[in-house]
């Protein structure tokens, strides 16, 4: 163990152990596993910096100790999520994604700045599910970058051990970018937040967070307590006049009612998937009963990876049987999250399920972002003549029901439904790959 300052604790261990190296840093705690010394040590000066700067110079709330969970591993892509309310995980597939951002196309310490901001912003603000997606994007790419140039004043190249400006990923070129009359939403909100720093300096935006969480806005008409939450605490008339003028013009642009569930609308204005396919399943790909189900849904539940996965596809496999129906008739696939409670459905046509001999069914759906546990539910509406049987495996049992949430819900005990689940990853998710 040694000891580098009074606010600095490396412990270090023979590879052959591999154990991590740990670092410890005023507001950060790093718990790293095949980084070199040198990059740990530079994470920890990172989130310690830039966790603070949220606080003191921003006014944002932020937990006590950030920690950071970094680990290499060549089965992973690129990856950087909040694990909890104080924990961030990154992974990195390659030691070159460690070199600077030009070589590596990797924003390493953007994307730490960013997920600092997001969670700075759910412990500030709250869910505020009446903010629009880009004015969220915008707030998180505008304190990531305003952060970067700060902790260039205080540690310089020398940061980072393949040196370079990194302050050149930050505020610099987002003004530029501010200027232009073509620039995308999301930067269009950037200039907002900036216009409001600007005008009443950096505390006062954790400030405005704060009142507009404690404003609990109604869904139907936010704007109305966001407006007063705004110029709260305001004497002087003409302050009180530039704030609502400020208020005005965001809010036409980036506050919305809440009342329209448009999960996959979001899903695919978010970007490009990354191609980094999931399938989660149960069964051993030998089919063992098909099950007649002429009342309820088949229900089985799956457990997501670390990190924000769109369900993208559903496979199932199963046969029709009776006479054909001559009238168009849909089976329902329902996304429900781990409270059971419905996030999305897709009602698909009959035609898609072909034949009569048993087989996959790979049905692609409008990507979804799902929770860390969820469920999926598929109703075919079957009757004794004519419909669907889904098949079971018994080579695993636990993860399947039948039924409905108003009929009630039997477990599955002796098999799980033949169902998959595809899910993907979303480029514009990741800030390590991807900026405004």
């Amino acid at each position: 163990m040694v000891v580098i300052s009074t606010l600095c604790l490396i412990t270090t261990a023979h590879a052959e152990d591999d154990l991590p190296i740990v670092v410890e840093r005023g507001r950060a705690k790093v718990v790293a596993r095949g980084f070199p010394p040198a990059h740990v040590d530079a994470f920890a000066k990172a989130t310690d910096g830039i966790a603070t700067f949220y606080v003191t110079s921003l006014g944002l709330d932020m937990p006590e100790v950030v920690t950071l969970n970094a680990q290499l591993d060549s089965d992973t892509a690129p990856a950087l999520w909040i694990g909890d309310e104080q924990t961030i995980e990154l992974r990195l597939q390659w030691k070159r994604h460690l070199e600077r951002p030009n070589r590596s196309r990797v924003f390493v310490l953007y994307g730490i700045g960013y997920r600092l901001a997001e969670m700075a912003m759910q412990r500030t603000l709250g869910k505020a599910p009446w903010l629009t997606d880009e004015a969220h994007r915008g707030l998180a790419h505008y304190l990531s970058c305003v952060a970067l140039e700060r902790l260039y004043v205080v540690h310089g190249k020398s940061l980072w051990p393949d040196e370079y400006n990194y302050a050149d990923d930050g505020i610099r070129e987002l003004k530029e970018r501010m200027e232009r009359s073509n620039e995308s939403k999301i930067i269009v909100a950037c200039a907002a937040w900036h216009e409001w720093v600007q005008e009443y300096g950096g505390p006062e935006l954790g400030a405005l967070l704060k009142r507009w969480n404690n404003a609990a806005p109604d869904a139907l008409r936010p704007k109305d307590a966001l407006s007063y939450a705004t110029t709260r605490g305001t004497k002087d008339s003409y302050d009180k006049s530039k704030r609502n003028r400020w208020f005005r013009s965001f809010s036409d642009e980036y506050i919305k009612s809440t009342i329209r569930n448009d999960a996959t609308i979001s899903a695919k204005r978010r970007g490009r998937l990354m191609r980094d396919q999931r399938v989660l399943k149960y069964d051993d790909d030998e089919p063992d009963v098909p099950v007649l189900l002429t009342r309820g849904e088949h229900i089985i539940t799956f457990k997501a990876p670390p990190d924000q996965w769109y369900l993208t596809e559903i496979h199932f496999y199963a046969e029709r049987y009776g006479q054909l129906l001559t009238k168009a008739k849909d089976f329902t696939i329902t996304l429900r999250d781990e409270k059971f409670k419905k996030v999305y459905s897709w009602d698909k046509p009959y035609g898609l399920i072909r034949g009569r001999d048993p087989q996959w069914y790979k049905i692609r759906l409008d990507p979804v972002p799902v929770s860390s546990a969820f469920a999926l539910t598929i109703e075919f509406e079957s009757r004794r003549d004519a419909g669907v049987r889904l098949f079971k495996d018994t080579s695993s049992k636990g993860n399947s029901a039948a039924g409905s949430a108003r009929r009630g819900i039997q477990p599955v005990a002796d098999g799980d439904w033949m169902v998959r689940a595809e899910i993907d990853r979303v480029k514009d998710d990741n800030p390590l790959i991807w900026r405004p």
